[in-house]
C-alpha cells in the first residue's frame, strides 16, 4: 500500500485510514503518514478525517468518551491517547447478527461489510460527559 503517493498530508491521512479500516493507528504512525505539523489535528473533525470520511460511512474512534460505548459495543480496543481507530459502518437491520451500537437517534449501527456501501454516520455526543 502506497500512502505516500500525493503532496497533500490529509490526503494520506485519509488514504491511511481507508486501507487501514479497523486497525488501531497510534500517533507515530499517523505523524510519519501526514508529515505536518499538529498531524493529530488531521484525523479529527473541521475539515479532518473524521468529516472528510464520514461521506463514505467512516467514524474515526478516538480517546473521547463519546466513543468508549462503541468500542464497548463492537468488542474492539478502545484507542489509548493520540491512537485513532477508523471503522466503516452501516445502518444494522433487524435481522442482522452483527455486534451493534447505538447512535443519539436510537439507530442501530454495524461495521459495514465488504463492498457495502455505507448510507450516513451515527449521530454521537458531540462533547465529552464522562
Amino acid at each position: 500500500m502506497q500512502v505516500q503517493g500525493t503532496r497533500k498530508g490529509q490526503e494520506r491521512v485519509n488514504r491511511l485510514c481507508r486501507e487501514f479500516e479497523g486497525v488501531l493507528l497510534s500517533r507515530t504512525t499517523i505523524c510519519t503518514v501526514a508529515m505536518q505539523l499538529d498531524p493529530t489535528k488531521r484525523m479529527r473533525d473541521n475539515g479532518g478525517a473524521r468529516t472528510t470520511l464520514a461521506r463514505e460511512g467512516f467514524i474515526v474512534l478516538g480517546n473521547e468518551a463519546r466513543y468508549k460505548p462503541v468500542a464497548q459495543s463492537l468488542q474492539l480496543t478502545f484507542p489509548a491517547r493520540g491512537e485513532f481507530l477508523p471503522l466503516r459502518v452501516a445502518p444494522a437491520a433487524p435481522a442482522d447478527t452483527e455486534l451493534t451500537f447505538t447512535d443519539l437517534d436510537g439507530t442501530k449501527w454495524r461495521r459495514a461489510r465488504l463492498g457495502e456501501t455505507p448510507n450516513g454516520v451515527p449521530k454521537l455526543a458531540r462533547h465529552n460527559t464522562q
